[in-house]
């Protein structure tokens, strides 16, 4: 289990404003809002990597488990949207992809050489003019 760190962390509200300052004013408010909706920093992440199986979760909600070969399940998250959510481990670091209808998020995983796990969220959609980049940093729970 880890904690965020959020004076080690990134700024999502800056981030969210650099993704969607070349949109119009009509479009740019609609994807504002819908980032920040979906983009909440997390307090808490837990991962387990077993032989065939990854699961992730997060704020104490249920996991998801994800075979860890990258073959991806179908996962409801709790507002009823539906995703293709995959896993994968790429050397020392987890790759987590959520594909929706409208875009997808890449959650990547490591730990620096200090225990501290980063996350790097990467959140691309045809309707972004550039995609929205953020890190969060989180410390070993006590």
């Amino acid at each position: 289990m880890f904690e965020l760190m959020p004076e080690q962390s990134g700024n999502i509200e800056r981030a969210i404003e650099q993704a969607v300052e070349k949109m119009g004013f009509i479009k740019r408010p609609i994807a504002r809002g819908r980032l920040s909706k979906t983009n909440v920093p997390y307090k808490r992440v837990s991962i387990e990597i077993g032989q065939s199986e990854v699961a992730v979760g997060f704020d104490g909600r249920e996991p998801i488990r994800m075979p860890g070969n990258g073959q991806p399940i179908r996962w409801k998250r709790e507002d009823g949207e539906t995703f293709d959510v995959s896993a994968r481990v790429e050397g020392d670091r987890l790759l987590q992809t959520y594909k929706a209808e409208d875009g997808q998020r890449v959650n990547t995983f490591f730990k620096a050489a200090d225990g501290a796990l980063h996350l790097q969220v990467e959140v691309s959609s045809p309707q972004l003019p550039q995609p929205l980049k953020y890190e969060l940093v989180y410390r070993p729970a006590a």
